[in-house]
This record gives C-alpha cells, sequence and structure tokens, in this order.
C-alpha cells in the first residue's frame, strides 16, 4: 500500500475558488443524513464526493469526516467507523446502482480525527482497509470474489 501524502499535495485550484480548465467540480457535498426503515439514520459530520487525488480521474469517492472528542464514547469506536462505511456502501443502491449492477459501488472512505485521544494514540495515523488475503492457494484476483470451490 502507498503511504499516505501529510500536507505535501498541492491543492487543486477548483478547491481554491479558481476556475479550472476542465469544468468540472472536484469536490461536491453530499447529505448529511442516511435513513433506512429498519436501520434507522445516521448523522454524518461531514459527507462529499470527490475526485481521485493527483490523477484527476474521473471517479466518484464518498468519504465522510467525523470530528470525534471523546475517544472512549461507551462503545468501540472503530466499529462505529466500520458502520459508517457499510452504511455509505449499503446507501448506494437505487442512488449509484440498482439491481446486481454491483460493479458501480462507489468507493467510500471515512475519516475520522481525534482531538483528544489517549497518550498512546497522539501523532498518529492508522488506515482499516478490507483487503484480500489468500488463506488457501496463492492467487490474486482484479476483481475480488469471496469464495471459489472446485467443480465435482
Amino acid at each position: 500500500m502507498t503511504q499516505p501524502a501529510n500536507g505535501c499535495l498541492p491543492i487543486k485550484s477548483s478547491l481554491r475558488g479558481e476556475e479550472t480548465d476542465g469544468g468540472g467540480e472536484q469536490i461536491k457535498g453530499a447529505k448529511t443524513e442516511d435513513s433506512t426503515i429498519k436501520e434507522g439514520t445516521v448523522t454524518y459530520d461531514i459527507r462529499f464526493y470527490a475526485v481521485a487525488p493527483q490523477t484527476g480521474e474521473m471517479i466518484r469517492l464518498i468519504i465522510n469526516v467525523e470530528a470525534q472528542n471523546d475517544f472512549y464514547p461507551g462503545y468501540p469506536i472503530i466499529k462505529r467507523g466500520i458502520y459508517y462505511c457499510s452504511r455509505m456502501v449499503s446507501s448506494q443502491y437505487g442512488v449509484e446502482f440498482t439491481g446486481s449492477h454491483f460493479e458501480k459501488i462507489k468507493k467510500v472512505y471515512s475519516i475520522w480525527v481525534c482531538a483528544n485521544p489517549p497518550q498512546y494514540r497522539e501523532n498518529t495515523v492508522t488506515r482499516y482497509t478490507i483487503q484480500e488475503e489468500n488463506l488457501i492457494g496463492e492467487v490474486k484476483e482484479k476483481n475480488p470474489t469471496m469464495t471459489c470451490l472446485q467443480r465435482s
């Protein structure tokens, strides 16, 4: 995996309010409430769509930014982050894709800024990902697959 860039990337001109020759937006705000009948309502602090950094490739990323004052709010904060990402994926149904067109699901990111972390967490950046891991055999899928069984 690539190392995170920390304060070394220039801000694109469109993010500074200047005109771009491409004419497209780099960042677009998204609604901060996500409601479902069975799962209730999630209220995000900040949520937006963005194009891929550096390449300018026109793929949409859905990004959530959360400010957290209490590192120990009475539940595992990491699980809350995973839940928020899961909801951002599942809420794309009917908006970004329909039926079984899962290839249209957009990547999601949730960034948590913890203002008062415990001392051992100060000045750290931690990444949690979903990634392929071969338990039996050696294969690298271009598009992730859950399980492949031998034909009988």
